[in-house]
């Protein structure tokens, strides 16, 4: 991908949040994570919970998307106690445009793959995106290293 595409998803409050608006502000560190069932997301996200402060000092806000709802992404931001923005993708539009879309329908439907964006104001830094697996997927340190560059 080469260019930053702009979009509004609901937050864990029902709340409207647009990608733009927040990088008028700050970096933004974007995680598709493919929902709260399942457990290697807990730890990856309680493992950036633990370096948030690090990542703010970057003037960087984290963002996750996944496909479950406003209702099971509160109850889970909750649960693991995060304190970043947590969206909700249910209809897939933001997963397809950033093509983290998983191929694979599962039970309950599509999920996106594990995917790290890194965006400045105007640009893309860095990004990853799976290809159904789990092993690559960068470490805090890895993107922290990324961050500092950026100030």
């Amino acid at each position: 991908m080469d260019k930053i595409i702009d979009f509004t998803l609901v937050d864990t409050n029902n709340e409207e949040v647009t990608l733009s608006d927040l990088l008028a502000k700050q970096n933004i560190l974007l995680l598709f994570y493919r929902g709260s069932w399942w457990a290697a997301w807990s730890q990856r996200l309680s493992r950036v919970r633990q370096d948030y402060q690090e990542i703010r000092k970057t003037n960087t806000e984290v963002v996750t998307i996944s496909v479950d709802s406003p209702k099971v992404t509160k109850e889970f931001r909750e649960k693991l106690n995060l304190p970043f923005i947590m969206l909700s993708d249910e209809d897939l539009d933001v997963i397809k445009s950033y093509n983290t879309l998983d191929s694979k329908e599962r039970e309950d439907g599509f999920i996106s793959l594990v995917a790290t964006f890194i965006f400045s104001k105007d640009s893309i830094i860095y990004q990853y995106i799976s290809k159904d697996h789990w092993d690559d997927v960068p470490s805090n340190e890895i993107i922290l290293k990324k961050l500092k560059k950026l100030n």
